[in-house]
């Protein structure tokens, strides 16, 4: 059984996020790293949830699904307004489309939306967006 990759899945899930012109730079451990002075910054994560197969006849599909998230970072002192603005901006680069895999196979996003942010008591609040994404793989 041939599964996707969830390396690709992350690549191209992270192409898409690059698309939101206000996103502020990744953090190390993404492709990217922080500018020297910059003091709003993203991380991204990729959560697979599990895999399914979903028939056993002649045509054998593969569901993987799982959640992407994305946590931007600001100042405390800057308030909850700019990291919420910057929390819309992704969700909209994530509409229920398929995206295409570097293997061809397309992955769906379900669903995009934002948690409610968090502060635990670092110099930084915390704005999480989660996005639901399902890959259907013919094997």
């Amino acid at each position: 059984m041939a599964y996707a990759s969830t390396t690709d899945i992350q690549t191209t899930l992270d192409t898409q996020l690059q698309t939101v012109t206000s996103l502020p730079t990744f953090y190390a451990e993404n492709s990217l790293t922080v500018q020297s002075g910059a003091n709003t910054f993203c991380r991204s994560t990729l959560g697979p949830a599990k895999s399914t197969i979903l028939s056993l006849g002649g045509h054998k599909v593969i569901e993987q699904t799982g959640l992407y998230q994305v946590d931007i970072f600001t100042p405390v002192d800057y308030g909850y307004s700019q990291g919420r603005t910057i929390a819309d901006d992704v969700i909209n680069a994530f509409p229920p489309v398929p995206l295409t895999l570097a293997s061809g196979d397309q992955l769906i996003i379900l669903s995009a939306w934002s948690q409610p942010s968090s502060n635990d008591q670092s110099a930084f609040l915390m704005v999480p967006v989660l996005v639901q994404w399902v890959v259907r793989t013919l094997v």
